[in-house]
């Protein structure tokens, strides 16, 4: 599916519905178990998304990983970071023995 960023929960949800809907006209089908959904902000946020497509509501999730980036629900890097640095030192290990 692609990557839908909205301001709003309902435009989401209808961001959502449309896909859905170029799917099915594409002979598509969408994997419900691997749709992801989050709040990105830098406040603190204890609200939850209610996310509906096929029958199916969506899991909401603190981070995910997009296009081998790992994206944190706060616009921090930091895990990111934390990743590829542990990516890197294996990688000099390796090459090293």
């Amino acid at each position: 599916m692609p990557t839908a960023v909205a301001s709003w929960p309902d435009k989401l949800q209808m961001m959502t519905e449309h896909a859905l809907q170029y799917c099915r006209d594409c002979g598509l089908s969408m994997n419900f178990a691997k749709i992801k959904a989050t709040i990105f902000t830098r406040r603190w946020n204890k609200e939850k998304l209610s996310l509906v497509v096929n029958g199916h509501k969506i899991e909401q999730v603190n981070f995910f990983i997009y296009l081998g980036i790992l994206l944190d629900k706060n616009g921090s890097w930091k895990l990111a970071q934390n990743k590829l640095e542990t990516q890197v030192s294996k990688a000099i290990y390796q090459m090293k023995s």
